[in-house]
């Protein structure tokens, strides 16, 4: 069956395979999804925009939704038609919407063991249902459910506002994620409650990107060797080599050249501009560290769009409060700094020594997440054996009675690798049921979607746009609070009444006149 995922972000910036683009009835397109990118596609097929280009006289007519011309490689915009007032209407036509793409069976980008259709909340911007947002949500929930289990692919609604978000992962329930296998549905609710305490870090490795497009290391290596002009003969040798090999040997042939190999990481991964599903589910998590040994900035993209930019270290040192992002192993926004060689990995001790007591801290005081990452970088093995020592300097706990640095999320069952890490990591390999590498990647991504939802808050709760959206605790509870929006000017002189305001902000409220002034 196909999955109804819930995030935070940019539908424009998200790697799918096709997306829906609201529109009016006479293919007039807003200023807000206008990409100028796509204008020739966006003309081709009658599409105007009042701005830049005139009227076209073309229209919807019985058509539910017309894909764009675009290249290979692209995820695929639709022209949907999502205005009008009645929430219904615009349901219906996003349920349409899912189906036609399912049944054209166009050009996927993704590489996906199912469709990744994307939509936002349709009709909520200036579609007409603005104020109908809660009302749109509990009928379109349940609607795409239907469409992707009728269809068999995977659909991400993808929220803009944070009030939104909220709303949404409240129109879910457990029996959405039915599909995981016990073991994960239990370390899902664990690693939430870490999130929601404060507690939890995230440290991603090469594989959360590769659903983005982006190489592993192997790959890269090869694209690195090509770009070095390597032979077929030289290939064949430098593939039989240690990857740090490899990319000493490679860094060496470039320098002969004239070039550093930080810029040629450059010019193999620059183009990625699109993030992934993973990408999105996780900045969307309430956790403030993440740590991350990949050179895109494709989380850092993904964190912006979901509200919450990071700070990234070493760059960009803050003392304010606010998540950070900590890259171990360089970006491609600074290429000299960029962590790829052997010699590169015997100085990482001296020249980085800050960076590396900063993830030691982490593993001691908090709870790390591994997604994406094999547990064999040469600098993080060091770094933890470090920790081991200095948490046990006794030596290895009694089994289960030890102090776990994290959670290690594997993709694929290894025993003996377990067995190494078993007084160190909760170990999740369930991700694995026989059916392929594809299948366990996919179903990674439905666990961060059931980790999103357990840690999710009410931050709709004060919002009178999702009033459709509340249950009767909701409403109890939103009863109690919204006079406090109307709190006399004595109440809000006093110092206390700051966290009374952080509280009505987070719950999608805001100050009103002082009780007397209305």
């Amino acid at each position: 069956m196909g999955h109804v995922f819930v995030m935070r972000g940019d539908l424009q910036a998200l790697r799918c395979d096709d997306w829906l683009m609201p529109c009016s009835a006479g293919l007039h397109v807003s200023h807000a999804w206008w990409m100028e990118d796509l204008a020739d596609a966006l003309r081709a097929v009658g599409a105007y925009n009042h701005r830049r280009h005139p009227r076209t006289g073309r229209r919807m007519g019985d058509r539910p939704a017309i894909p764009l011309p675009v290249p290979d490689g692209t995820p695929r915009p639709w022209l949907v038609d999502t205005t009008g007032s009645d929430p219904e209407r615009v349901t219906a036509r996003a349920r349409a919407f899912v189906a036609e793409v399912a049944q054209a069976n166009l050009p996927r980008v993704t590489r996906r063991t199912k469709r990744l259709v994307a939509l936002p909340v349709v009709g909520t911007g200036a579609g007409g249902t603005f104020h109908e947002a809660g009302e749109v949500l509990r009928r379109l929930l349940p609607a795409l459910r239907e469409a992707a289990t009728a269809h068999g692919v995977d659909v991400a609604l993808v929220t803009w506002e944070a009030a939104q978000h909220a709303a949404a992962q409240a129109q879910r329930g457990p029996a959405d994620f039915r599909g995981l296998p016990p073991a994960l549905s239990q370390a899902a609710t664990r690693l939430a409650r870490q999130a929601l305490q404060g507690r939890l870090v995230l440290f991603l490795g090469a594989g959360v990107s590769m659903g983005a497009g982006l190489p592993d290391w192997g790959a890269l290596l090869t694209a690195l060797g090509h770009q070095a002009g390597l032979t077929a003969e030289e290939m064949a040798l430098y593939q039989q080599k240690h990857a740090l090999d490899r990319a000493e040997y490679v860094a060496l042939r470039l320098a002969q050249q004239g070039r550093s190999v930080g810029e040629a990481v450059c010019e193999v991964m620059g183009h990625h501009s699109h993030y992934g599903l993973a990408h999105g589910l996780l900045a969307g998590l309430p956790v403030t560290e993440s740590v991350t040994t990949n050179y895109d900035r494709l989380f850092e993209k993904a964190s912006a769009a979901a509200g919450r930019p990071v700070a990234v270290l070493p760059w960009q040192p803050t003392h304010r409060p606010g998540p950070w992002l900590l890259k171990m192993h360089g970006c491609l926004e600074h290429p000299d700094d960029i962590i790829l060689t052997r010699q590169n990995y015997v100085r990482y001790a001296v020249r980085n020594a800050a960076l590396a007591g900063i993830v030691q801290a982490m593993l001691i005081t908090k709870h790390m997440v591994f997604i994406g990452f094999s547990l064999q970088d040469d600098n993080f093995l060091r770094i933890v054996d470090e920790v081991r020592r200095a948490v046990h300097p006794e030596g290895p706990p009694v089994a289960g009675r030890g102090h776990h640095l994290g959670t290690a999320l594997m993709l694929s069952e290894d025993r003996l690798a377990a067995s190494l890490w078993t007084h160190d990591m909760h170990w999740e390999d369930a991700f694995d049921q026989g059916d392929g590498i594809g299948a366990a990647a996919r179903r990674l991504e439905v666990f961060l979607d059931a980790v999103g939802y357990r840690a999710a808050a009410r931050g709709y709760l004060l919002d009178p746009r999702f009033e459709a959206a509340l249950d009767a605790d909701d409403r109890a509870l939103r009863d109690l609070l919204a006079p406090l929006a109307f709190a006399p000017e004595a109440a809000r002189r006093s110092p206390a009444f700051a966290q009374v305001k952080t509280l009505l902000d987070a719950l999608g409220g805001r100050l009103g006149p002082a009780e007397g002034d209305r």
